[in-house]
């Protein structure tokens, strides 16, 4: 697990407390491009997208080379520029679409402030530290005052990519092509930035994470390679004392862990372990309860969680098999959603989720559409459960994971892996299935949304519907 997250500063530490409505009140703020420009430039950080909703062509000024890329980075069909003349290169970072709709010019603020404080160091050659405990690449970033400020995650650099550095390699001989079944090798860094983008309002406070290309020298190459930009998830860092593993769960609040499964259950994170929950400085003393099993430093204390690494979030919903979180095992989970957290989930819209997804990722980094319809599955999951049949965070857990042994898990599904299944093989949805299949044949050569694709739109009506309908039939039995 990697230690990732907030920054330093204060004004990253403290944020403002937003209702959750305000998503969609008429008065809510908006970012415009135009406000993003202002920042970007006055903090003297390019964007590859300030003009809206156009991605246009990164470029690293750091020479006059043509550009050069990986094998990897043409599959992403995004080249870099990249300066070939070793007296010349400088590090550099460059931000690839920054959020312009989210709701909030917060957000946009945030990601700015950031990509400064990064840029400072990269300016004053300050080198990135690499971190062992991890799969993939995985670098601190530092300001130019050498205070840690980032985490950044190659894509190229995940566990199974081209170049990953630990030897966590494809198999030859092997079908297998990414460590975890339904997310490809070199797409948890946007799983990275759809996590930070969909915790609105900050509900379970992800770190400010955005999709950059940086280049530094000093980071992982092969040897037959020339060293060059490399996209991936930058998020800031959050000074921490443990990980939730480190503590007693007695010392967490039942608002944080409910906003940390709402999080989990809408993206159905495949990899929620305490080691990717930080516990941050105490926010206020409590009286030390006899279930408490705290370190010395935090006894009577009561502290904060953040969550960080959200790569295996959002798998294709065919492939929901390792969905998994620590926080069923804590009494937390067994409490009933508060007003507040039933406020946040009856807010929750998927297709307003796609939508502000489609407008803040790079063209080029976009989600898989199973990977989509698993959002709207799972936020349909949510909603139903919590609000209309009033279960808690732990009944809706244990619902998508699976259950028992070792032994028995790899061959008993899920519950939600087999509504999903039924869903999979109803005559409406195989209908509809089968009208999508043309228009995803031609989906490279077409520039329509997936929200605007009528086609696809019917097909995610119809399979949750479906789903819905298995979802209240299982629990009628299961009374």
């Amino acid at each position: 697990m990697v230690a990732a997250a907030n920054s330093s500063s204060s004004e990253m530490l403290k944020q403002p407390t937003l209702s959750v409505s305000s998503r969609t009140s008429k008065h809510r703020l908006s970012a415009s491009a135009e406000v993003v420009a202002n920042i970007m430039q006055s903090l003297s950080i390019r964007s590859s997208a300030v003009n809206g909703n156009v991605l246009t062509k990164p470029t690293i000024k750091t020479g006059s080379q043509p550009p050069t890329s990986t094998p990897f980075n043409e599959s992403k069909s995004l080249q870099l520029t990249a300066d070939n003349s070793a007296g010349n290169k400088q590090p550099a970072l460059e931000v690839l679409k920054p959020a312009t709709c989210t709701g909030s010019s917060f957000y946009a603020k945030e990601m700015a402030l950031l990509a400064t404080h990064v840029q400072t160091g990269l300016q004053a050659r300050v080198a990135p530290i690499p971190i062992d405990d991890c799969t993939g690449g995985v670098y601190y970033l530092r300001t130019k005052n050498r205070r840690l400020t980032g985490v950044f995650k190659p894509a190229d650099e995940e566990a199974y990519a081209p170049n990953n550095p630990k030897q966590y390699n494809k198999p030859e001989a092997s079908s297998v092509s990414s460590m975890r079944e339904g997310i490809s090798a070199g797409d948890s860094a946007v799983r990275e930035v759809v996590a930070y983008l969909l915790d609105h309002q900050h509900f379970a406070r992800v770190p400010v994470t955005l999709l950059a290309s940086i280049y530094h020298p000093d980071f992982h190459f092969k040897a037959s390679e020339t060293p060059h930009g490399k996209i991936g998830a930058l998020q800031a860092y959050v000074a921490h004392r443990d990980t939730a593993d480190d503590v007693g769960s007695g010392l967490f609040s039942v608002a944080e862990v409910q906003a940390i499964a709402i999080l989990d259950i809408r993206l159905a994170n495949q990899d929620r372990h305490g080691g990717n929950l930080l516990v941050v400085e105490p926010a206020q003393t409590i009286t030390q309860t006899s279930t408490s099993v705290v370190t010395k430093s935090l006894a009577g204390k009561k502290v904060s969680l953040v969550p960080i690494d959200h790569g295996a979030c959002l798998p294709r919903i065919s492939a929901l098999s390792e969905t998994s979180f620590m926080w069923l095992l804590w009494p937390q989970s067994k409490q009933p959603f508060s007003l507040a957290a039933r406020e946040y989930i009856a807010a929750l819209d998927a297709h307003h989720d796609l939508k502000l997804l489609e407008d803040n990722l790079p063209a080029n980094y976009p989600l898989e559409r199973e990977a989509i319809l698993t959002l709207f599955v799972c936020t349909t999951l949510l909603k139903f459960c919590a609000l209309d049949r009033h279960m808690t965070a732990y009944n809706i857990g244990m619902l998508m994971c699976r259950q028992g042994t070792v032994a028995e898990q790899e061959m008993k599904p899920s519950v939600l892996e087999t509504l999903v299944a039924k869903s999979l093989r109803d005559p409406a949805v195989l209908k509809c299935e089968a009208l999508l299949k043309p228009v995803q044949k031609m989906a490279a050569f077409s520039d329509t949304k997936l929200s605007q694709d009528k086609a696809w739109t019917n097909y995610v009506a119809i399979f949750v519907t479906t789903f819905r309908r298995e979802l209240v039939a299982h629990l009628a039995i299961a009374k």
